[in-house]
């Protein structure tokens, strides 16, 4: 009976599992052989049911990493109205700067493909969130602005690290979904933030510190970054919630110039041709005049909701709340707006 066997067939044998690693390499053979063919192989439904397993792996781990992110760098605009007469208020003079972000965004998405996504954000959780810690020993304006400085510094590259890890698992045309899911946790933060600044203002002088003095939640949460944030399509970790077939598709559908999984250099090449094309400038501009909007406001709402008088001091901070989810709604409309937009173009503009 063994002489009825091929050669391939006795090393199957011998060799346990083997005949799926060959069933995995025929796979991606196939990918890279004929990419259209194999992608054409997926039917709508396949190509549905594995973008919804790649939507809620994403959208809501990204949702809450914002939300934190948000909650813990405008922590002091909620709380710095409760400090209001205080001698020991040093929030008061503090103002928004963003030249930390300029500086280090860039040189932490460099680093971004060297260390894998997943570690990197965990990387950043887990320093911003002791750099917050170090908030508690704070005792003078130029201790906040230094604290304020390198909390700005750890989390520079969380979200330009998202939107880059999401260009390998989202094709252009699909962005909208992750960065309206994104933007909208943004001002969800808004409503979580006013209810914790209102709860914790009556943690104010527990353990002899301060209530916006406790940070002890995002350094927890790095733990769910480091267990549940995936890499790439491709990466090991993918292994245990995606089959080698979906795997070679999610890459496989992706434009040329999209980062792959075995991709671990940054083309020079294509940096220079980004500083080239004017999109390049069209988004910054865009994104300086709703940053203007957008974190100029949620900075100086609290001050503004307080001046009105309508809520005496911890009550105010729930007036927050009405602005934050008005933006949410309108995130929500626009998105929806604008898939179904015939012309984009002046959609964006209005």
């Amino acid at each position: 009976m063994a002489s009825d066997l091929g050669d391939d067939d006795l090393t199957k044998a011998k060799i346990p599992g083997l005949a799926s690693v060959v069933t995995l390499d025929s796979s991606q053979s196939d990918a890279a052989a004929d990419p259209r063919a194999f992608l054409a192989s997926f039917t709508t439904e396949e190509d549905k049911a594995i973008r919804r397993k790649v939507d809620r792996r994403f959208l809501w781990l990204i949702g809450l990493m914002y939300i934190i992110k948000n909650i813990d760098y405008q922590n002091a605009a909620n709380v710095k109205v409760l400090q209001v007469g205080q001698p020991s208020n040093v929030l008061i003079e503090l103002g928004m700067t963003a030249d930390h972000y300029i500086i280090f965004e860039v040189p932490s998405n460099l680093l971004l493909k060297k260390v894998s996504p997943r570690n990197w954000q965990f990387r950043i959780f887990l320093s911003w969130g002791i750099v917050l810690a170090c908030h508690a020993a704070v005792k003078n304006k130029e201790g906040m602005h230094a604290a304020r400085y390198f909390l700005g510094m750890m989390e520079a590259g969380m979200f330009p690290g998202i939107a880059a890890q999401l260009c390998s698992w989202y094709r252009s045309d699909e962005m909208g979904k992750p960065i309206m899911s994104m933007f909208g946790f943004q001002n969800c933060s808004g409503i979580v933030g006013a209810v914790l600044a209102y709860g914790i203002s009556y943690m104010d002088g527990l353990g002899g510190l301060s209530a916006w003095k406790w940070a002890i939640a995002t350094i927890l949460f790095f733990f769910v970054v480091y267990f549940v944030l995936p890499d790439y399509p491709k990466s090991q970790r993918s292994n245990s919630w995606l089959t080698p077939r979906e795997q070679d598709y999610l890459e496989a559908r992706l434009s040329e110039n999209a980062p792959k999984t075995n991709d671990a250099e940054f083309d020079k090449s294509e940096i220079f041709a980004s500083l080239r094309n004017p999109r390049t400038y069209s988004f910054m501009l865009s994104q300086v005049f709703l940053n203007f909007g957008g974190y100029g406001l949620s900075w100086q709402l609290p001050t503004v909701t307080t001046n009105l008088g309508f809520a005496g001091l911890p009550r105010n901070q729930l007036l927050n709340i009405p602005p934050a989810a008005a933006s949410v709604l309108a995130i929500i409309f626009s998105g929806w707006f604008l898939s179904r937009a015939y012309l984009t173009r002046p959609a964006y503009i209005m």
